[in-house]
Order: structure tokens, then C-alpha cells, then sequence
């Protein structure tokens, strides 16, 4: 690693030390990887996602924000750049490449978002995997 970019995160690393922080780049990393890989075997069935996708889906996006605003319901100050979060059927989209659910994931990636879901999510889904598979047994 160059050494002005190893004293800068050095500096930065605060009480948890080097090695958390270069942890959590390098694991913030790989999650971009793998929107990225996802993202590209979507657009290598269905086609890119255009600008003019992802800039519709920031315009849903912004208007959600602005209805909630008019509701008096407010951004969590805590996820400063945002996340998509997945349920049940936005994972199960994602996996089957849905060109609709693809262009919120490359929203996410132009916008820097985190893509995440559950644990509960991941348990009721695989659950109900599991209940079709000895079905079709």
C-alpha cells in the first residue's frame, strides 16, 4: 500500500485501529463487487440499464421522500447515504433478474447505496425452498 495513503487511513482509523478500518473498506469493497456481478449478468440477459432508467428511479425516489416530507415523516439521520433494502419478493426479483429490480440495483451503484436484507428475510425464504424441494420429492 503507498505510504501517504497507509498514514492517511492510520490517521483515520480512530480507536478500532488499522486493521478494522482497512476490514471494512475491503469488505465494503467486495459488496460493491458483487452488485456489480449481479448487475452484469442482468444486463447480459435483458440489456443496460440505461441513465434514463436509473435517473426515473431516482425521480420515484425523490418524490417518495417528498410525500413522506409532506407526512411529516423524516430520513433517518443515521443512513446518511442510503440503502435499498430487499424483502422477500425484491430478493427473490433479483435473483431471477427482474429488469425492474435491476434498475433499482443500478441505482444503488450509481448513487453509492448499500443493497441489503435480512437475516429473517434470508431464513423465510430459504424455508420456503426447503418446503418445495420435499414437496417435489
Amino acid at each position: 500500500m503507498p505510504r501517504d495513503i497507509a498514514e492517511a487511513a492510520k490517521a483515520r482509523s480512530g480507536p478500532s485501529g488499522l486493521s478494522a478500518y482497512v476490514a471494512a473498506a475491503v469488505a465494503r469493497q467486495i459488496e460493491r463487487d458483487n452488485l456489480n456481478e449481479l448487475i452484469s449478468v442482468a444486463e447480459a440477459e435483458h440489456g443496460p440499464v440505461s441513465d434514463e432508467e436509473i435517473q426515473a428511479r431516482r425521480d420515484q425516489l425523490v418524490q417518495a421522500r417528498r410525500e413522506q416530507a409532506q407526512r411529516g415523516v423524516s430520513r433517518s439521520p443515521a443512513v446518511p447515504g442510503g440503502a435499498l433494502v430487499l424483502d422477500g419478493g425484491g430478493l427473490a426479483k433479483a435473483v431471477q433478474l427482474d429488469r425492474a429490480v435491476t434498475g433499482w440495483l443500478a441505482l444503488a451503484r450509481a448513487d453509492d447505496h448499500r443493497v441489503i436484507t435480512s437475516a429473517a428475510t434470508l431464513v423465510t425464504l430459504s424455508e420456503g425452498a426447503a418446503r418445495a424441494a420435499r414437496r417435489s420429492l
